[in-house]
């Protein structure tokens, strides 16, 4: 029971901290991870500005941020700051899982992934050109026959024309 009051209090004075204190840890939490070239096993980096300013980590000393207009890029105070924990976690984002705004994780990306992608993105394409030389065969195929039938009707009018100016009958006015 005791042990519930203290992470209580402890809590409860961490998070009367004011916001630079909360954007200085978050950047010594992200320049740590950003030196090591790593995230430690089961943590994870925000993936907008709205997932770090929401982001809590009792075990790193990172409370939530309530105010939205303090945690922005254009902020006179505090904006050069929040845009370094922005390059910081989106450079992270690479090698580490992202969580967005409600906390969900998403696992982080690798070579593996990026190899599966490509694959199956060299698939797609392969198939779908595949599929535009079928329809361009199959177009020429048509190409082919309606040239072969026009042909053949201009020789049917020309020999009607011919048949009609032998015969010797009454004259068209137009």
């Amino acid at each position: 029971m005791q042990d519930n009051v203290l992470d209580y209090i402890t809590e409860t004075d961490r998070t009367a901290d004011s916001v630079p204190e909360r954007i200085a840890t978050r950047l010594r939490v992200l320049r740590q991870w950003d030196k090591d070239r790593r995230v430690p096993p089961g943590k994870a980096v925000p993936k907008n500005l709205v997932a770090a300013r929401l982001w809590h980590d009792v075990e790193l000393g990172i409370y939530p941020i309530k105010s939205p207009n303090e945690f922005t890029t254009v902020h006179e105070t505090y904006g050069d700051d929040v845009r370094e924990v922005q390059t910081l976690f989106l450079r992270l984002s690479a090698v580490a899982p992202v969580f967005d705004a409600k906390g969900k994780v998403k696992g982080a990306r690798n070579a593996g992934d990026d190899m599966t992608y490509v694959i199956s993105q060299w698939h797609k394409e392969r198939a779908e050109a595949l599929m535009q030389k079928s329809r361009a065969n199959r177009n020429e195929a048509h190409l082919e026959l309606a040239t072969a039938e026009l042909k053949r009707k201009d020789a049917e009018i020309a020999a009607l024309t011919r048949q009609l100016a032998a015969k010797k009958g009454p004259t068209v006015v137009e």
